[in-house]
């Protein structure tokens, strides 16, 4: 697992990736659409800047309009950058 420090809601905190998965779609399969188009799964949990837990700070964000989505592209950004030669 790999944390990353970011802000949520304005507030400084780190962000652990649990899970990062992108397949890319594959049109000569018919397994199943997920398959066929592609997924992403991506599960992070928000923690305090000491990295402990901070459930408070993920419920914020859960209810905060776009969170969730510009924390999920700041982990997309980050891993290909981790990628990359």
């Amino acid at each position: 697992m790999i944390a990353l420090e970011t802000r949520v809601c304005g507030i400084p905190c780190q962000v652990q990736v649990d899970c990062f998965n992108i397949v890319e779609g594959n049109p000569n399969t018919w397994d199943s659409d997920w398959d066929y188009y592609g997924y992403e799964e991506i599960e992070f949990t928000i923690l305090t800047t000491k990295g402990k837990r901070a459930d408070w700070l993920q419920r914020k964000a859960e209810n905060t309009a776009g969170e969730i989505d510009r924390i999920t592209q700041f982990i997309k950004d980050a891993m290909q950058q981790r990628n990359e030669p």
